[in-house]
């Protein structure tokens, strides 16, 4: 069963997630579905949930590809540039 969480406490979750190192840099992000069920969300609210999490630098999306961890903000080693892709 899904857990009913805000947008803000989604965003929080997410980047204590990625600031722990549990979502190292270059990892892919689960789908939007996958995030909607797992946080018992909306699709539009999770889309704003990933707009402000890739305003503050934390990851980045890539067409066709999905969502990826950028970094940690907080680990001077990880440059802005980080997360490679298979793609890359």
């Amino acid at each position: 069963m899904a857990r009913r969480m805000t947008k803000q406490g989604m965003i929080e979750d997410i980047e204590r997630l990625i600031r722990s190192g549990e979502w190292p840099p270059g990892m892919r992000l689960p789908t939007t579905e996958q995030l909607m069920s797992q946080y018992g969300l909306g699709e539009s609210t999770v889309a704003q949930a990933m707009a402000t999490l890739k305003n503050m630098k934390l990851i980045r999306t890539q067409r066709g590809s999905g969502r990826w961890v950028v970094g940690n903000p907080d680990d001077p080693t990880v440059s802005e540039g980080s997360g490679a892709t298979p793609e890359e």
